[in-house]
């Protein structure tokens, strides 16, 4: 079998190159690979487009270069036993070491464009005003409703409102919901900016009071807070109060009793319900866990921030661990033949709308079937 002429082995010489690993003695390989082979100059033109499209620089980023050096010297390629799938992971397993049983994948934004989706279009999102009121959402249209004095305004998938009800009304609390598949944005009176991931709610009122600015989280939202130090921001969770005066920061509070605080600008109180309290510094997060308390430790930005672009991040993770996020992404509940199926590692990342390119590649590398009925998915 000559590896020379597998579109694998290219696209292994393609990103080492991009990433400074290629030797000399592979330079000259691949220079009479592409004089020599028609098929190898078109897999290698496709790669240097996709590299302009997908900008892989960030993937590399991600990556610890010493550590892969020093453990992927195992003396044979790395797709000799590692099924390799995708784009962007093709660019990380060619820096990072060999994990044997484990699967890269990436689902690109480049395949299959004309591809029929297999899942349905997403429920609207809602606002329900404090007066038992709903308004349905459709982040892809222009609307504006009106109560009273107040104009409520979705554009460009965010939501604001001017004007105002009666003082007392202004105060009390309308709940946002955004249901799964869906992402959406909320500018706030005070100027603050809520970014809400899939499967989240957010309760505000349209006016704060003058005392301090409260909302309360379920879900994952991403904060922008306008400064204010005489009226400070409190972001209520089921079991943490976080408090700020103005500042960036991301929340990841879906339940399972875990709330991850992660602190990008500024400066946050984190408070749990038995008044713990925790004081992070921007590059640190806090996991809260009831039985365990706050745990600090620093955090990747990109990694916690990147599904405000549609990109969810996993390293070493066993299938059992994106069961979450593609409920959340997808509306799929994820099931398993087996717990050894569960359990099987992946590396890349996942992008909003390309779970066909997921499933598909995941069955060309490692054998994997799968099936979807009635919104459950089961890989066997």
């Amino acid at each position: 079998m000559q590896m020379e002429a597998d579109p694998t082995y290219i696209r292994q010489l393609f990103f080492e190159k991009l990433s400074g690993l290629l030797s000399l003695d592979e330079e000259r390989k691949l220079a009479d690979l592409l004089a020599n082979s028609t098929k190898a100059r078109e897999i290698w033109k496709q790669l240097e487009l996709e590299n302009e499209v997908l900008a892989i620089e960030k993937v590399l980023d991600h990556t610890n270069l010493d550590a892969a050096l020093a453990n992927t010297k195992l003396g044979r390629p790395f797709w000799y036993k590692t099924p390799i799938l995708g784009l962007k992971s093709w660019a990380v397993a060619a820096t990072v070491a060999l994990v044997l049983g484990t699967a890269y994948i990436f689902l690109g934004n480049n395949k299959k464009q004309n591809q029929t989706p297999i899942l349905a279009q997403a429920a609207n999102i809602r606002l329900i005003l404090s007066d038992g009121d709903t308004l349905g959402i459709d982040p892809e249209q222009t609307q504006k409703f009106s109560i009273g004095n107040l104009g409520i305004f979705s554009k460009g998938g965010a939501l604001s409102f001017k004007g105002s009800l009666t003082d007392e009304s202004d105060a009390n609390l309308n709940t946002l919901i955004v249901p799964v598949k869906e992402t959406y944005e909320l500018l706030l009176s005070d100027g603050t900016k809520v970014s809400l991931n899939s499967d989240s709610k957010l309760r505000f009122p349209f006016n704060f009071n003058k005392s301090q600015r409260e909302v309360y989280l379920e879900g994952e939202a991403f904060f922008e807070v306008a400064k204010n130090k005489e009226q400070p921001f409190v972001v209520h969770t089921a079991s943490n109060d976080i408090t700020v005066t103005g500042t960036r920061f991301n929340v990841h509070a879906y339940g399972h009793g875990k709330v991850k605080t992660s602190l990008i600008e500024g400066g946050v109180d984190i408070t749990d319900t038995n008044q713990e309290k925790v004081v992070l510094k921007p590059g640190m997060s806090a996991e809260y866990q009831k039985d365990l308390g706050f745990q600090t430790k620093p955090f990747n930005n990109t990694d916690v921030t990147s599904w405000r672009e549609g990109v969810y991040y996993f390293n070493n993770q066993p299938l059992l661990g994106l069961q979450d996020v593609i409920a959340r992404w997808y509306g799929l509940d994820l099931q398993f033949e087996s717990n050894a199926i569960a359990h099987f590692k992946v590396t890349g990342l996942l992008e909003k709308g390309q779970i066909e390119d997921f499933l598909k590649d995941l069955n060309t590398t490692s054998g994997l079937q799968y099936s979807i009925r009635n919104n459950e998915l089961i890989i066997f």
